[in-house]
């Protein structure tokens, strides 16, 4: 077990949160009490079975072709708990007025290239091909396509946000980090990022996916993130303008930015 998972196990351990007490009903509980839980408490529908028929018709575009395959017996418990897991940093109201459904697959595909996921008009999607071994990182992921059905739902200070960008930087220009990212394996580019305001080279691509990453860790790993913007400005303003904007939505959410110390790391001067 790497020290990244032992801090997030400890977070959630030491904070005695809802997270917690679900990812551990969970473990006893079958597909269809997980499934109803769910529904309970988030009023939302899970959909797992029939995918070509029930969901690949809705997300399909002329441009944008989708695949999706149903998912595995094996994958879906891992799958819905960390669902559980996830929705359980946030307000109940704040994740109904956002999602009506979250599409269990295990293979997802969007144009030719496999996908962790997706979202649209409501619905969130997640290929859970490796679940049970992974299910850190399915939390992830169900924050990341969260804040993109924010975004389709609120526009954030686009201005205020890209004058945390490096000047001159454009998105969709890898060129100024080829060395930085030579290595994809390697680690040695992350302080460059860091420094010039990106979580990962992902949020090199586009504006949203900047977003997106800077979400999954704010509320997949919110100390972990707290300690690491303090070193790196542009991070800090970033940090502090998404607070602002989930704040908007689910004024909820205060506590949580306080007690995992974001609110304090992001206005560090």
């Amino acid at each position: 077990m790497n020290s990244k998972t032992i801090m997030r196990l400890l977070f959630f351990i030491a904070a005695g949160t809802i997270c917690y007490h679900f990812a551990a009903h969970a473990e006893s509980g079958d597909i269809g009490q997980l499934k109803a839980q769910i529904n309970r408490t988030w009023g939302v529908t899970i959909v797992d079975g029939d995918l070509a028929n029930r969901i690949v018709p809705l997300v399909t575009k002329p441009d944008r072709p989708v695949t999706m395959s149903d998912v595995s017996a094996l994958n879906e418990p891992a799958c819905l708990r960390a669902v559980m897991g996830a929705f359980s940093v946030y307000p109940a109201k704040f994740i109904s007025s956002l999602v009506s459904r979250v599409v269990l697959a295990d293979q997802v595909h969007v144009w030719s290239i496999r996908t962790g996921g997706f979202q649209t008009s409501g619905i969130l999607a997640l290929n859970c091909d490796n679940a049970v071994q992974n299910e850190l990182f399915y939390q992830d992921t169900v924050h990341d396509e969260l804040a993109g059905l924010l975004l389709e739902n609120v526009t954030p200070d686009e201005n205020s946000w890209l004058k945390f960008d490096p000047p001159g930087f454009a998105y969709g220009d890898m060129s100024t980090y080829q060395a930085a990212l030579r290595s994809p394996g390697s680690r040695d580019g992350d302080g460059i990022l860091h420094q010039d305001g990106f979580v990962s080279s992902l949020g090199l691509t586009g504006i949203n996916n900047d977003i997106e990453t800077y979400a999954e860790k704010i509320f997949g790993h919110p100390t972990e993130f707290a300690a690491l913007i303090q070193s790196y400005p542009a991070m800090r303003g970033k940090t502090r303008l998404l607070m602002d904007v989930y704040l908007q939505q689910a004024p909820g959410l205060k506590a949580f930015f306080d007690q995992s110390g974001l609110t304090e790391a992001a206005v560090k001067q």
